[in-house]
């Protein structure tokens, strides 16, 4: 939908009397806002955690639209590597405070970080060889990417600490 910034702010209120915070996304967004609004009342663990982070930068962010949209994210890679990021950082950040013992938890801190640089290796590795294939489905690459971090983790701790919670 496209309306006039203007009369957004207005226009959003109405529709969505709850909302605390709107958020005006760079075109960069797209695929992300349409993944987000799938599942608008209640989403998915995914979905949560990229919204909570989206509010969370642009909070602690006060720069303007533009500069959001030509400096901070200005192509679709920049929006999905970012947000797939977060994804993991928090899985990483939720598993850990499930741990009370200062020694095993920095143990496991220690291996999810090894795994997250092993991981990250390997899908840039698969992204410039798939590049060819010009898909920018944020859903797919979400899917994939963080079944792909499971993978690793897996492999460097030898089991999955916390299961991931399905997108859809």
């Amino acid at each position: 939908m496209q309306i006039n910034q203007g009369d957004a702010e207005v226009y959003l209120r109405r529709l969505y009397p709850v909302a605390t915070k709107i958020i005006y996304l760079p075109e960069s967004f797209s695929s992300v806002a349409k993944f987000l609004s799938h599942k608008p009342n209640g989403g998915s663990y995914f979905q949560n955690v990229i919204k909570d982070a989206l509010a969370a930068y642009w909070s602690n962010h006060h720069v303007g639209y533009e500069d959001l949209a030509t400096k901070q994210f200005p192509t679709h890679r920049s929006v999905v590597d970012w947000c797939i990021n977060r994804i993991v950082e928090d899985y990483i950040a939720k598993t850990s405070k499930l741990m009370t013992r200062r020694k095993p938890k920095a143990c496991y801190l220690s291996w999810c970080n090894d795994a997250k640089v092993r991981w990250s290796q390997k899908r840039n590795d698969r992204l410039r060889e798939e590049a060819y294939l010009a898909s920018d489905d944020f859903y797919w690459e979400l899917n994939r990417s963080v079944a792909e971090f499971n993978e690793e983790l897996k492999k460097v701790i030898g089991c999955t600490p916390f299961s991931w919670r399905s997108v859809m």
